[in-house]
């Protein structure tokens, strides 16, 4: 299931970047579709690069939920951060890509973070009638 592939993208992004990566989900709706639970591992895929290639972060926190109506996924590194209004079309790929995921299935992201405040990013989609 998606906990357990991110769990293992996790453990082999840490190994790969040198970065502590700590994993936390809870309880996710068994019939979770596919598209929901790709969108959401390649956020985190993405949301990983980022923090090794551009915020040089030592720590990373990922954690995956969800309730009956919405699963969440936030990821948070603890580096160098960035001005959101600041980033430039170019740099800012990764993070339109994430957003596009996102829309694609309904949900929404967001990106909170500052210079030397490192940054989180949160998606919140909405679990489909009758899969939780």
């Amino acid at each position: 299931g998606l906990a357990d592939a991110l769990h293992a993208e996790c453990d082999r992004f840490a190994d790969r970047e040198r970065v502590a990566v700590e994993f936390r989900s809870g309880e996710l709706p068994a019939n979770l579709p596919k598209e929901v639970a790709l969108c959401l591992y390649r956020i985190a895929q993405e949301a990983l690069w980022n923090a090794a290639k551009y915020a040089h972060s030592e720590r990373v926190t990922v954690e995956l939920n969800a309730d009956p109506e919405f699963v969440y996924l936030e990821i948070r590194d603890f580096g160098r951060g960035f001005d959101p209004l600041q980033v430039s079309e170019r740099q800012g790929l990764g993070l339109a890509s994430m957003k596009e995921r996102a829309r694609l299935v309904r949900g929404t992201i967001s990106i909170d973070s500052a210079p030397g405040k490192g940054a989180k990013i949160t998606v919140q989609v909405p679990v489909p009638e009758g899969e939780s």
